[in-house]
């Protein structure tokens, strides 16, 4: 209610406490309307006063956060261009360590970058290493010609010029081959089908079809353990048994001998292939599997260096292992393990 005393208008508030327990006591409060009124107006002229300061304080606030949350960004665009302008890959971001979604993005940025740097440097690689190994043969067939067309020779001379660009031809292709089929295994790896099938049938026929080449005189022994199961691509399970085998062909001693063994061991089916010839030196066992690698590099007209490195890449498909065990002049034991 309101009242008025002595020419004051007063607010007056009662209550009961009876609720409380307190039947016959209650509780009045009363406020001047004047006093209310002096209140509003000062808060409402404080208001007033303060509101520029506040809002100075919140533009610079707001300006000192947008631009350490701008930061990152910027650095992003500054290294992408950067990128682009100099084509230098080994530029990076780096803004530092911090687990909000900007830094989340830098570091993301960062490991693309890795990648493309990676990618880049297995391409000029690749490149300088496919150049390097037509050189030679390319060499000696301009050789051959310019001698055959310059020079008059005899039936024999001719006939052994055609036979060298032959060879190297025939090695040119190859390494053609190899290389396209290595590039082509890289990049669908992760679309390779796998299926159910029985290795200890694949790695018979397989076997049943090589022995019969006689290499060199080298003779060829298999013992497979029947009814082996696998989840694998048969295609490329077949080019790595045969890029093995012919491998043990090519480095085996002359009229040796070769083994095949397919056996279960756990979980894993184990394919191992060993012959008596040449050996691999401890210096050598860690290189073999790179590309265009090559162990005894007095075999260069017959190994393109790629049949160990397509073994790998097809071994890292179906998740399995490869192990060497061998001795210089004492042959090599090539060990497959992939799981059953």
């Amino acid at each position: 209610t309101e009242v008025s005393v002595a020419g004051t208008e007063y607010y007056v508030y009662d209550m009961s406490l009876a609720q409380e327990g307190w039947d016959d006591l209650w509780l009045r409060g009363t406020v001047s309307k004047d006093q209310g009124r002096s209140q509003i107006s000062y808060i409402a002229r404080l208001s007033f006063a303060l509101a520029p300061a506040v809002i100075i304080l919140a533009a610079v606030g707001g300006y000192l956060l947008a631009g350490r949350f701008l930061r990152p960004i910027k650095k992003i665009t500054q290294t992408a261009h950067d990128i682009r302008t100099s084509r230098d890959l080994a530029r990076r971001i780096s803004i530092g360590k911090g687990s909000d979604e900007l830094h989340a993005l830098a570091d993301e940025f960062d490991m693309m970058f890795d990648r493309l740097q990676e990618d880049f440097e297995a391409e000029r690689q690749l490149t300088s290493d496919i150049s390097h190994e037509l050189r030679t043969p390319l060499s000696v067939i301009h050789a051959q010609c310019e001698l055959s067309l310059e020079t008059e020779q005899s039936k024999e001379e001719y006939e052994d010029a055609i036979q060298t660009i032959y060879r190297q031809s025939k090695r040119m292709s190859n390494i053609v081959n190899d290389m396209l089929s290595a590039t082509r295994l890289e990049r669908n790896l992760s679309q390779t089908q796998m299926t159910e099938l029985n290795m200890s049938e694949l790695t018979q026929s397989l076997c049943r079809d090589l022995a019969a080449l006689k290499q060199n005189g080298i003779e060829m022994q298999y013992h497979i353990q029947p009814g082996i199961q696998v989840q694998g691509n048969a295609e490329l399970l077949s080019r790595l048994m045969s890029n093995l085998i012919m491998n043990a062909y090519k480095y085996g001693r002359q009229n040796g001998h070769i083994q095949v063994q397919l056996i279960s061991e756990g979980n894993t089916a184990e394919l191992s292939v060993s012959d008596d010839g040449v050996g691999i030196s401890s210096d050598d066992m860690d290189k073999i599997w790179r590309r265009f690698y090559r162990a005894d590099k007095s075999r260069t007209t017959e190994s393109t260096g790629l049949g160990l490195f397509i073994v790998k890449k097809i071994a890292e498909v179906h998740r399995g292992t490869l192990e060497v065990r061998s001795q210089p002049g004492q042959g090599s034991t090539f060990i497959f393990k992939i799981p059953k």
